[in-house]
């Protein structure tokens, strides 16, 4: 995102480990924290999402999901504090379907990526009106067990991708796991699972990510054009170059 004085910083929400409470801390490129902010909103089991204006400014913070009735603030970043402003209806947040998770703003704050609950399809909306500017459904990819799809059984969309950059898109497939096995031969077998690069402003599928590792579950998307993936102990970040389909 850009920030006061169009510095690049990240936001990363942390566990806050207070009931009703989200973290936030701001970092630079680098790495470095800039500032935390404890929110009085969120907390565990609730969606937290941020809201931003046509030139890169956060402008809100919502909060939905766990039982409790949606919230929205209107927000400003200040020396990498968010600063919670007037509290206003619920209607003035996005509005989602019940079936959809929002999982990722756009760059420019003109776009949101979604997720069906089931792990149908991936959608592309105009903000703020929520258009649907274009789909990527599960029936996009290769065959299971077939192509690059040749590690899956029963794949579906999980709600680990979102926005590489403005012009790019990472999507998660994970596979289901399979209870029977587990309980008729005690077979807990970790399944692995693929990311995938695609056009936001199409839904077109450029194809999967060749990481050197075998399998690569969780992805934290920064946001400039690079991600963050982890194994065990170790944190690799990536590019669309370095994870060339």
């Amino acid at each position: 995102m850009a920030g006061p004085y169009r510095e690049t910083q990240v936001l990363l929400r942390l566990p806050s480990g207070t009931v009703g409470k989200s973290l936030f801390a701001a970092l630079d490129t680098a790495g470095n924290v800039l500032a935390s902010t404890m929110l009085p909103c969120g907390g565990q089991e609730r969606y937290v999402g941020l809201t931003w204006g046509s030139e890169g400014y956060l402008t809100g913070v919502y909060a939905r999901g766990g039982g409790a009735a949606p919230t929205y603030h209107q927000a400003s970043l200040v020396c990498g504090h968010i600063a919670l402003g007037k509290q206003m209806t619920a209607a003035a947040g996005p509005q989602w379907p019940p079936n959809r998770v929002a999982l990722s703003t756009n760059p420019s704050g003109t776009g949101e990526m979604s997720v069906d609950e089931g792990g149908q399809d991936v959608r592309w909306h105009r903000l703020p009106s929520l258009e649907v500017a274009a789909v990527l459904r599960l029936s996009d990819f290769p065959a299971a067990g077939t192509g690059d799809c040749s590690v899956h059984d029963r794949p579906w969309v999980s709600c680990r991708g979102g926005y590489v950059d403005a012009d790019t898109a990472l999507v998660a497939l994970h596979n289901s796991y399979d209870e029977a096995r587990v309980l008729m031969f005690g077979e807990d077998i970790w399944e692995e699972h693929s990311h995938w690069l695609a056009d936001p402003e199409t839904g077109e599928l450029h194809g999967r990510i060749a990481y050197p590792m075998r399998d690569v579950d969780d992805v934290w998307l920064l946001g400039d054009g690079t991600w963050v993936t982890a194994e065990w102990n170790t944190l690799y970040r990536w590019s669309v170059q370095d994870g060339a389909c």
